[in-house]
């Protein structure tokens, strides 16, 4: 760490390897605004991506989740209102009943399930590391440099000035969008 100006420490010591910068790059030429919104295509290892069909894994998941559904029927409520939000709020769409079935290699399917806190809403978290014939979207994606700060350095700063603001943006990832060339890879039942 390096003290600079006022006492800023950061980490100087994070470089970018050759897939962090082809995944910044291709980040970068895709990124767009629509409606005030950026759209951001995916830094795929190849383009076009092929994926294989793994509905058959996603359906099974969900046959799993059903069952555990049938047995608490206030955990189903949650379950599909968190999944109904998704919708409202514009962050999915249903796939049009002639494209159920995509070409193969054009479309990948999320598994999901849910994650409960005590203080927070259900959220429903989909598993993009999930192998399907040793393949899985997260492998398929570059995974881009970490950017994130050093804790040190964000606690320091804290106590420079009187006053601290943090924040919280609701439902951050879900606010940039996909464009609509990588959104088959994202299905989910």
């Amino acid at each position: 760490f390096e003290v600079e100006g006022a006492g800023t420490l950061y980490d100087r010591t994070k470089t970018m390897s050759q897939e962090d910068k082809r995944a910044m790059e291709q980040i970068r030429n895709s990124a767009t605004k629509v409606n005030g919104q950026y759209m951001i295509r995916s830094p795929w290892r190849v383009l076009p991506p092929v994926m294989p069909n793994n509905r058959y894994q996603a359906m099974a998941q969900i046959k799993t989740l059903s069952r555990r559904m049938q047995h608490d029927p206030e955990y189903a409520q949650k379950y599909r209102e968190a999944i109904q939000k998704y919708e409202i709020n514009g962050h999915s769409e249903r796939v049009p009943d002639d494209e159920t079935i995509p070409k193969i290699g054009k479309a990948s399917w999320l598994c999901h399930h849910s994650v409960n806190h005590k203080r927070k809403k259900m959220r429903v978290v989909f598993d993009a590391s999930r192998m399907y014939q040793g393949i899985s979207l997260n492998k398929s994606i570059l995974q881009g440099p970490d950017l994130l700060e050093s804790l040190l350095g964000i606690l320091l700063r804290f106590r420079q000035n009187p006053v601290a603001v943090t924040a919280d943006i609701s439902a951050f990832f879900h606010c940039v969008l996909t464009p609509p060339e990588d959104r088959d890879f994202y299905r989910f039942l």
